[in-house]
């Protein structure tokens, strides 16, 4: 956490110009114990693993930064249609999920918030543009989505 803390004036300054887009990663990979943990706390809410670490990554940038709309950019497998599967190569998307953080707003209300829009993106993730996006995308340089969220469970293929 103390590194997400130093991070706050990043997360504060305005998007890079395309010529100097210098993407940083924070990567954290559990345990079997942090893991269990974290799988226990996300079914006892009624989620999945990712789901509960995504509201848990909008809760923290929300916190960090004290936006009321986080938006960040959620990893999404492309591989849905039928004969996808066996082909080479990435088909990951990054889609804007959007969470509106309300005073008195409890965690399982954010949870119920991005599972709804969540879902929405996994079913239409292959049609997805930002000509068609209702959300923050202004002009051509926004339309990259500076935060992401990105889960790999390493024991089962991505949605």
């Amino acid at each position: 956490l103390s590194e997400l803390s130093a991070r706050r004036t990043h997360l504060q300054r305005r998007p890079p110009d395309a010529e100097s887009f210098d993407p940083q990663f924070v990567g954290a990979r559990f345990g079997s114990d942090s893991a269990a943990h974290v799988e226990r706390a996300a079914r006892a809410c009624g989620a999945t693993p990712e789901l509960f670490l995504l509201a848990c990554w909008h809760a923290l940038l929300h916190r960090i930064t004290g936006w009321r709309e986080v938006v960040t950019g959620v990893a999404f497998g492309g591989r849905r249609l039928e004969g996808l599967e066996a082909l080479p190569g990435t088909f990951v998307k990054y889609l804007p999920v959007e969470a509106r953080l309300e005073a008195g707003m409890t965690f399982a209300q954010l949870l119920a918030q991005l599972g709804a829009r969540a879902a929405v993106h996994a079913e239409w993730q292959d049609f997805f543009s930002w000509e068609n996006h209702a959300g923050p995308a202004p002009d051509a340089r926004a339309s990259y989505l500076p935060l992401c969220f990105d889960y790999e469970d390493l024991g089962s293929p991505r949605r």
